[in-house]
């Protein structure tokens, strides 16, 4: 398992905590040191392939990557940092 792996929640141990689904994630998508993690927003499952970090949902087995444009507070931000790299006022 790769230490270095990481997701915006915060960093992954090595403590795996439902083993039989690291397993078949390892086995099905083919990833490296799969790690599952229970957040308040689901379930997933993490791990490497190829050198790229990938985090899939436990249930459907989907991968999760990040949006296009930013929403919410992130897209606030973005809109601040351009008005500012454009000369204008906030």
């Amino acid at each position: 398992m790769t230490a270095r792996l990481q997701s915006r929640a915060g960093r992954y141990t090595l403590y795996r905590e439902r083993p039989d689904l690291c397993d078949e994630a390892e086995r099905r998508l083919g990833l490296s040191g799969a790690v599952y993690r229970r957040f308040a927003e689901g379930e997933f499952v993490a791990g490497d392939r190829g050198g790229r970090h990938l985090l899939y949902c436990a249930r459907t087995w989907t991968l999760i990557t990040m949006a296009r444009k930013p929403l919410g507070p992130r897209r606030k931000l973005r809109r601040r940092k351009r008005q500012v790299v454009q000369g204008r006022l906030l």
